[in-house]
């Protein structure tokens, strides 16, 4: 066996070597991805609106939300969709890197570039054309100056970093620009509804322990930054849908209290009189009545 590896041993020494320097490269121009972490507390409804009604209709006005309900109201379109508003998520402008290794090979040497886009309005026949992409391209590193360009390399503005360019019926405002002269960002404007999908998917919520009443938010991403404002985001979102759902419930509670305590106060009256009447008919006595007479007169 010693014989055979010996006789073989080069192509043992060459193929270890090519994988040694795969993995290495592998591991070295791979883009680390970076996972974020929030906790949500959910909290026990009901109190003091509650408990001014029978156990039953408490229940049916003002239940208990499971984990599993919670879970889906954080994924549903009401919460994810302001996150998506909030932040401009369906618009996006990311750096253009060589293939394969170009990324890795910017962040070795420190050049990766970075934009960040804050409002991009296009022409109503853009989504009709049938070649609609766009890139932005770094004229200038100094002065921070930029051109908007459009199918064939056509310009259709030129711009700088912190204010708004218009032109061809374009309009955007980029805030920050950080990469060499020449760098080149696409830019694309997503529907509302794919970068809602979009979330839904990368976002995980589980319960820690069981029946514990504490979610855990996860999310995954290549920048770290955006993957925890998205959550903040997300948290806030739900906490303010949250308090205004509990508000709601509570003002029908309310509504329902005011709209029945007449007829109950009626009722009630109508009982008393009932029971003074038979006591009258029947010449009976009330005990408690008459211990507190009896009582008084012993102290007088």
């Amino acid at each position: 066996m010693f014989g055979v590896l010996f006789d073989g041993r080069w192509l043992i020494i060459f193929c270890v070597l090519i994988f040694s320097i795969t993995g290495l490269a592998t591991s070295l121009l791979s883009t680390p991805i970076y996972k974020a972490d929030a906790l949500i507390q959910i909290e026990q409804r009901g109190g003091a609106v509650s408990s001014l009604i029978s156990d039953g209709l408490g229940e049916i006005l003002n239940p208990d939300s499971s984990s599993a309900t919670e879970i889906e109201l954080i994924k549903s379109r009401m919460v994810l969709g302001k996150t998506v508003d909030n932040l401009d998520l369906a618009i996006n402008a990311n750096p253009i890197y060589k293939p394969i290794i170009g990324k890795g090979l910017a962040r070795l040497k420190n050049q990766l570039a970075y934009i960040e886009l804050d409002y991009l309005e296009v022409p109503s026949h853009w989504q009709n054309l049938q070649d609609n992409s766009l890139k932005v391209v770094q004229t200038d590193q100094k002065n921070q100056s930029y051109k908007l360009v459009g199918a064939s390399d056509q310009t259709l503005l030129v711009g700088s970093v912190g204010s708004l360019a218009a032109g061809s019926g374009y309009e955007i405002l980029i805030s920050h620009l950080d990469g060499t002269m020449g760098q080149e960002y696409s830019v694309f404007v997503s529907s509302r509804v794919d970068v809602i999908r979009s979330l839904q998917g990368r976002l995980s919520i589980s319960e820690r322990g069981t029946q514990t009443g504490i979610l855990q938010l996860s999310m995954e991403g290549e920048s770290k930054q955006e993957i925890e404002t998205i959550l903040n985001d997300i948290s806030t979102n739900y906490f303010l849908q949250n308090v205004k759902r509990q508000s709601a419930e509570a003002e029908k509670s309310l509504e329902f209290l005011n709209n029945h305590l007449p007829e109950i106060k009626i009722n009630l009256t109508h009982a008393e009189d009932v029971l003074n009447q038979f006591r009258q008919e029947n010449e009976s006595v009330d005990l408690n009545l008459e211990a507190q007479s009896s009582c008084a007169l012993w102290l007088t």
